[in-house]
């Protein structure tokens, strides 16, 4: 065993199938066993693939107001939503009260909605603001959302529907879970500081962890997404936002106000921090940088963005995710391949995603491994400091490219504390050689 001191070492891991549920079967075996507690009349592998394209339209969900299947499978919301597009059991059907010549309608709509979420999270800022405006038109105005958010809510409430959903936890809690406790215990031993950063909300993270029984291993440094949006103000200025998008709304969208039109190029800014991009990457570096023992207090703070200890005290940093896009190639396109380090594991749902040899060379991880068990080998036996090259140069936030600049000197004086925050970071950068 290569005993060498890791205490230079910052191991980062995320959560989503490589801690908890790495293993595809195991996925696969909870929620085709969960899906057949209620016959809908679909095949064991027809119900999986149908649940399964149901997540891609999790977001979509949530900003209706329902529940999201990527957070919480065993939602009643989730299971209405199911039997309302995809039921065909005439039984149940009838039990539920489900129409089924409107079932077409129902996968029609939730396509449409899945749709204009999307175009609210692509494109340039002014083209998401334009989406922004035409989804909550949308939702505003069509009869048809309305009568499916009433089936929906309906449903949920339907005995069927609530016991099915409560048995969901049950099924979970029976599954066997990967324990990898040693290999953290390990690398702690040896000096290395192990963090957690993933995307989602950070209590439903900290649960997994919990399940898993390795959280106090994490004391302060769980660097979530939706932590990195939390800026002082946010709240304030969101609730701004939101009133200026319905009075765009209410007047058809022919004419963005002034203060939308600049508030919006903010939010869109923050927004930027909500999924695992490089700039939300860049703000974890910092943090950990500024405070490796519990850098989430410096999560949702900008002031630390420009600490000059980078040249000095570099950061040397490894990741350890399962997909290419999320965990590897925001870190590649922020700090190139060549310092740093990723590994990633392909044992997961999305291990047949990217594979090496379809990368280019230069935008593969530094190693890839099929099973955990491969995985905590090589953490535990053969990585060392010296192979990791560190981090010293501050790493970015923002893409500074999309940053109008035109908006600082307004930002400065703006009432909203989030706002004035990343006009002054924004400043400090344009004037920082070291992020050009």
């Amino acid at each position: 065993m290569n005993a060498s001191s890791l205490a230079d070492l910052v191991v980062a891991f995320d959560v989503d199938n490589t801690l908890y549920d790495p293993d595809p079967d195991v996925y696969r075996r909870v929620v085709t066993e969960f899906l057949s507690l209620v016959d809908v009349g679909l095949a064991a592998s027809e119900a999986f693939e149908h649940f399964g394209a149901l997540r891609i339209s999790g977001g979509a969900l949530e900003r209706i107001g329902l529940g999201n299947p990527i957070h919480d499978r065993g939602n009643p919301d989730v299971l209405a939503v199911f039997c309302l597009t995809c039921s065909s059991k005439d039984s149940l059907r009838s039990e539920l009260g489900i129409k089924g010549e409107r079932q077409a309608l129902y996968r029609r709509l939730l396509d449409r909605v899945t749709a204009l979420h999307e175009r609210t999270r692509i494109g340039s800022f002014p083209a998401r603001l334009g989406a922004e405006i035409e989804v909550r038109r949308f939702q505003d105005s069509s009869q048809e959302l309305r009568a499916f958010l009433g089936e929906v809510e309906r449903l949920a409430g339907h005995p069927l529907i609530r016991d099915w959903s409560a048995r969901y936890e049950e099924i979970e809690r029976k599954q066997p879970i990967a324990r990898h406790r040693p290999v953290l215990e390990e690398l702690v031993k040896r000096g290395a500081t192990i963090v957690v950063i993933s995307q989602g909300f950070y209590e439903v993270q900290r649960e997994k962890l919990e399940r898993l029984e390795i959280a106090d291993l994490f004391p302060g440094r769980m660097l979530i997404t939706d932590r990195a949006t939390r800026l002082a103000g946010f709240d304030h200025l969101f609730g701004r936002v939101d009133d200026l998008i319905g009075e765009a709304v209410r007047s058809g969208g022919l004419d963005i106000d002034g203060e939308l039109d600049r508030l919006w190029h903010f939010v869109s800014l923050i927004n930027l921090w909500s999924r695992k991009t490089p700039w939300f990457y860049g703000r974890c570096l910092h943090a950990i940088r500024h405070d490796a023992v519990h850098p989430e207090r410096a999560l949702a703070d900008l002031a630390w963005v420009l600490a000059e200890r980078w040249e000095a005290d570099p950061l040397r940093f490894v990741m350890v995710g399962d997909r290419y896009d999320k965990e590897v190639l925001p870190l590649i396109e922020l700090l190139g391949r060549d310092v740093g380090m990723t590994l990633r594991l392909t044992q997961g749902k999305y291990g047949h995603e990217d594979p090496d040899d379809q990368l280019p060379p230069d935008r593969r991880p530094a190693r890839t491994f099929e099973h955990w068990d491969e995985l905590g080998a090589f953490l535990v036996h053969d990585l060392s400091a010296e192979t990791v090259r560190p981090v010293k140069r501050p790493p970015a936030i923002l893409p500074m490219s999309q940053v109008r600049m035109d908006l600082m000197d307004w930002a400065l004086r703006c009432e909203y504390e989030a706002v004035r925050s990343i006009a002054q970071t924004v400043k400090q950068l344009a004037e920082s050689k070291s992020f050009a």
